[in-house]
Protein backbone atom coordinates (compact mmCIF):
# COMPACT_ATOMS: atom_id res chain seq x y z
CA UNK A 1 0.00 0.00 0.00
CA UNK A 2 3.00 2.10 0.66
CA UNK A 3 4.68 2.18 -2.42
CA UNK A 4 1.35 2.70 -4.16
CA UNK A 5 0.88 6.26 -2.37
CA UNK A 6 4.27 6.28 -3.21
CA UNK A 7 3.96 6.12 -7.03
CA UNK A 8 1.13 8.49 -6.62
CA UNK A 9 2.26 11.02 -5.02
CA UNK A 10 5.52 10.73 -7.85
CA UNK A 11 3.22 10.65 -10.67
CA UNK A 12 1.19 13.93 -9.36
CA UNK A 13 4.50 15.83 -8.94
CA UNK A 14 5.51 14.80 -12.37
CA UNK A 15 2.46 16.42 -14.14
CA UNK A 16 2.62 19.35 -11.80
CA UNK A 17 6.17 20.19 -13.27
CA UNK A 18 5.22 19.05 -16.92
CA UNK A 19 2.27 21.84 -16.43
CA UNK A 20 4.33 24.62 -15.05
CA UNK A 21 7.23 23.78 -17.90
CA UNK A 22 4.74 23.81 -20.50
CA UNK A 23 2.56 27.38 -19.35
CA UNK A 24 5.63 29.22 -19.69
CA UNK A 25 5.78 31.94 -22.99
CA UNK A 26 8.30 32.24 -25.30
CA UNK A 27 9.33 35.59 -26.47
CA UNK A 28 7.09 37.06 -28.84
CA UNK A 29 8.50 38.10 -32.65
CA UNK A 30 11.08 41.41 -32.72
CA UNK A 31 8.93 42.30 -35.78
CA UNK A 32 5.99 43.21 -33.46
CA UNK A 33 7.65 44.87 -30.85
CA UNK A 34 6.30 48.14 -32.59
CA UNK A 35 3.14 46.81 -30.17
CA UNK A 36 4.29 46.20 -27.05
CA UNK A 37 3.85 48.99 -24.25
CA UNK A 38 0.59 51.16 -23.51
CA UNK A 39 -1.54 52.89 -26.10
CA UNK A 40 -4.61 55.45 -25.19
CA UNK A 41 -7.48 56.40 -27.50
CA UNK A 42 -11.08 55.72 -27.86
CA UNK A 43 -12.99 53.04 -27.61
CA UNK A 44 -16.00 52.09 -30.12
CA UNK A 45 -18.82 53.57 -27.61
CA UNK A 46 -16.61 56.73 -26.52
CA UNK A 47 -14.67 57.29 -23.62
CA UNK A 48 -11.09 56.67 -23.12
CA UNK A 49 -9.18 53.52 -22.88
CA UNK A 50 -5.59 52.81 -21.90
CA UNK A 51 -4.63 49.14 -23.36
CA UNK A 52 -1.02 47.59 -22.10
CA UNK A 53 0.09 45.06 -24.89
CA UNK A 54 2.48 42.58 -24.43
CA UNK A 55 3.78 40.48 -27.25
CA UNK A 56 4.34 36.48 -26.65
CA UNK A 57 5.05 33.03 -28.28
CA UNK A 58 5.43 34.85 -31.74
CA UNK A 59 2.64 36.52 -32.30
CA UNK A 60 0.08 36.51 -29.53
CA UNK A 61 -1.28 39.12 -27.41
CA UNK A 62 -2.18 39.30 -23.89
CA UNK A 63 -2.13 42.52 -21.69
CA UNK A 64 -4.42 44.37 -19.75
CA UNK A 65 -7.00 47.57 -20.36
CA UNK A 66 -8.73 50.12 -18.46
CA UNK A 67 -11.72 52.25 -19.25
CA UNK A 68 -11.80 55.11 -18.04
CA UNK A 69 -14.98 57.92 -17.21
CA UNK A 70 -17.70 54.96 -16.58
CA UNK A 71 -20.33 56.76 -14.28
CA UNK A 72 -21.73 55.43 -11.40
CA UNK A 73 -25.07 55.86 -10.19
CA UNK A 74 -23.96 58.40 -7.52
CA UNK A 75 -22.34 60.32 -10.36
CA UNK A 76 -18.58 59.46 -9.70
CA UNK A 77 -16.54 58.21 -12.09
CA UNK A 78 -14.55 54.99 -12.29
CA UNK A 79 -12.27 52.90 -14.16
CA UNK A 80 -12.43 49.17 -14.78
CA UNK A 81 -9.53 47.12 -15.92
CA UNK A 82 -10.20 43.62 -17.67
CA UNK A 83 -7.40 41.38 -19.27
CA UNK A 84 -6.77 41.32 -23.34
CA UNK A 85 -5.70 38.25 -25.65
CA UNK A 86 -5.38 37.90 -29.31
CA UNK A 87 -3.29 37.74 -32.12
CA UNK A 88 -1.54 39.54 -34.51
CA UNK A 89 -3.01 38.41 -37.78
CA UNK A 90 -0.70 40.58 -40.34
CA UNK A 91 1.72 42.87 -40.40
CA UNK A 92 -0.31 45.68 -39.01
CA UNK A 93 -3.35 43.99 -37.99
CA UNK A 94 -3.93 43.28 -34.45
CA UNK A 95 -7.01 41.03 -33.96
CA UNK A 96 -7.80 41.60 -29.96
CA UNK A 97 -10.24 40.57 -27.61
CA UNK A 98 -11.65 42.36 -24.45
CA UNK A 99 -12.41 39.87 -21.03
CA UNK A 100 -15.33 42.78 -19.52
CA UNK A 101 -17.68 41.01 -17.24
CA UNK A 102 -20.44 41.71 -19.25
CA UNK A 103 -19.07 39.92 -22.09
CA UNK A 104 -15.82 39.69 -24.61
CA UNK A 105 -15.77 42.79 -26.85
CA UNK A 106 -13.16 41.79 -30.51
CA UNK A 107 -11.67 44.57 -32.15
CA UNK A 108 -9.48 44.15 -35.77
CA UNK A 109 -7.42 46.95 -35.64
CA UNK A 110 -4.90 48.42 -38.23
CA UNK A 111 -1.51 50.02 -38.21
CA UNK A 112 -2.23 53.17 -39.84
CA UNK A 113 0.75 54.98 -42.28
CA UNK A 114 1.29 57.37 -39.04
CA UNK A 115 1.56 54.37 -36.42
CA UNK A 116 -1.84 54.44 -34.73
CA UNK A 117 -4.42 51.62 -34.32
CA UNK A 118 -7.58 52.29 -35.85
CA UNK A 119 -10.70 50.34 -36.14
CA UNK A 120 -11.12 48.26 -39.42
CA UNK A 121 -15.14 47.93 -39.11
CA UNK A 122 -15.85 51.00 -36.98
CA UNK A 123 -13.32 54.61 -38.02
CA UNK A 124 -14.42 56.07 -34.48
CA UNK A 125 -11.60 53.47 -32.49
CA UNK A 126 -8.37 55.26 -32.75
CA UNK A 127 -5.71 54.33 -30.27
CA UNK A 128 -2.52 55.98 -29.85
CA UNK A 129 1.21 55.09 -28.58
CA UNK A 130 1.95 56.29 -25.54
CA UNK A 131 5.30 57.96 -25.72
CA UNK A 132 7.81 57.00 -22.56
CA UNK A 133 9.10 59.95 -20.91
CA UNK A 134 12.72 60.54 -21.88
CA UNK A 135 15.01 61.45 -19.07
Amino acid sequence: MKILTKCLLISVLVLLVRHDTRAQEKPGNPDYAWLAGRWSGTPALGGSMTIDFQIVNGNEIKGKAWLHGIRKPSGATATHETNIWGKITDTGVVDVTFGWPTGHIRYVLKRNEDGNLQGMKDQKILFFKDQEKKQ
